[in-house]
């Protein structure tokens, strides 16, 4: 008997694998849905043998929400460009705006802070919001950075 863990972070079941295969069909469950084996151990879709045949390709909208795909299969790219976030983070990056555009906005408000509070500190705070723009210029050139739903960007 198997478990599922649903988007929501609840634990449905136990059902059994005939029931799963069903759930595969009707779209509930695809390829990197998380589920909990008989051994208590959390697995993804794609690796239980009895679904193999009866799961959604990953990329597609999941029930589960979460974006680790099996190996052999790459996550969807981003609507993001990753020349655009590299010129906004070298250029304007001092201003969080890299980070409002990849979807970051808690970390492009902060970085923005940082700038505004520059004021009042001297310049230091601005100075660490001008290093951390740096570096996250140099992530997404490497792909570190990737947009809000972790996509890579293209």
């Amino acid at each position: 008997m198997y478990k599922v863990i649903g988007a929501d972070g609840q634990i449905y079941g136990p059902v059994d694998v005939g029931t799963l295969q069903q759930w595969c069909q009707e779209g509930r469950i695809v390829a990197d849905s998380r589920l909990v084996d008989p051994s208590g151990q959390i697995v993804n879709a794609a690796y239980v043998p009895a679904l193999s045949g009866f799961l959604t390709a990953p990329g597609y909208p999941t029930q589960t929400g979460y974006s680790s795909y099996p190996r052999g299969y790459a996550a969807p790219a981003s609507s993001k460009s990753k020349v655009a976030g590299i010129l906004l983070a070298f250029f304007l990056g001092y201003l969080g705006i890299h980070r409002f555009y990849l979807g970051h906005m808690a970390t492009g408000t902060a970085i923005l802070v940082l700038t505004i509070a520059g004021f009042l500190t001297c310049g230091i705070t601005s100075l660490i919001a001008a290093v951390w723009a740096l570096v996250d210029c140099i992530l997404i050139a490497t792909g570190g950075l990737t947009d809000a739903s972790g996509q890579p960007l293209t």
